[in-house]
């Protein structure tokens, strides 16, 4: 009787202490984001994914901000998403800003096999994406081109608050009075080293060329200002895959709300565009006119 109290005693302190030991170990789930830059290795210290109105945008940059990788696509599912897809909810949007100059290397959306991205992974319960990508990207003009080979990004967590310092928003405008609504819109902040400031390049791509670029210092306050050529409130296009078209001095910009805390600005602009530098005294005129612009610039 004695042996069998004292068994059940020491069984009794064993399930205690196996109780006591029977600790759980949460598993945290570190975000990775790295590619291969012209065959370098990039690993990004900041990462992070904002789910915004339909539009899942990716941003990952390096200690200190520069370097800074933004990819974008709409109605994000487990798929692939391709430039120059048929499908434009499938078109994705690349982008990489260097700290070694003020151009962004960009995907050309419509351009077929310039780059794709491959959602893997994306849990709605856990609120985390995970995929792969890999991209061309060009600055404006083609003056800088990088390879990104080898992208892929692991558990970033989303967010469902506005991708305030991501480069979004809208423009459009009609070109000899057919309206001009594109797609894809690109909003680069640049350095402008001439006024000891910044600037935003508004652009739009179309296979080979951009279409359409519109600049202007990030701190430009309301008003109206003359669009110049060679300057930083400037404007031109390419209206097709041969011609360059050069800025008139017979353009214009208003500036109706310049939100610097909030990254914001809503603007409008006419323009009358010529490739008189080109075609000479057979130069052609294409009238700009209703421009308008909403958009959000991303911080350096």
């Amino acid at each position: 009787m004695h042996h069998f109290r004292f068994l059940t005693i020491l069984f009794s302190l064993l399930l205690i202490s196996c109780s006591n030991d029977d600790s759980t170990t949460e598993l945290t789930l570190e975000p990775e984001f790295s590619v291969e830059i012209n065959d370098n290795a990039f690993d990004a210290e900041f990462k992070e994914a904002f789910l915004s109105d339909g539009v899942l945008y990716i941003q990952a940059s390096d200690s200190d901000g520069s370097n800074k990788f933004v990819l974008k696509v709409n109605n994000p599912a487990e798929t692939t998403y391709t430039t120059g897809n048929t499908d434009i909810n499938l078109i994705p949007q690349m982008s990489f800003q260097p700290s070694s100059d003020q151009l962004s290397r960009m995907a050309n959306p419509t351009e077929v096999n310039a780059g794709s991205i491959s959602i893997a992974e994306f849990d709605t319960t856990n609120d985390l994406v995970s995929g792969s990508f890999s991209f061309e990207g060009s600055s404006p003009f083609f003056l800088n081109t990088h390879e990104f080979t080898s992208g892929v990004f692991t558990d970033i967590p989303i967010s469902e608050s506005e991708p305030e310092n991501i480069g979004r928003g809208t423009l459009s405008f009609e070109i000899d009075d057919e309206d001009f609504t594109p797609s894809n819109l690109f909003i680069n902040r640049l350095v402008l080293p001439e006024v000891g400031n910044d600037g935003i390049d508004l652009i739009i791509e179309k296979p080979n060329y951009p279409t359409f670029i519109l600049q202007f210092p990030t701190n430009t306050p309301t008003g109206e200002f003359t669009l110049v050529p060679l300057t930083n409130y400037t404007i031109q296009a390419n209206l097709d895959t041969t011609t360059f078209i050069g800025s008139s001095n017979n353009a214009t910009l208003t500036i109706i709300e310049n939100d610097t805390e909030n990254n914001h600005i809503v603007g409008s602009f006419d323009a009358v565009l010529d490739n008189e530098f080109t075609a000479g005294n057979n130069s052609t005129e294409f009238t700009i006119t209703n421009g308008q612009f909403d958009i959000y610039y991303s911080d350096f």
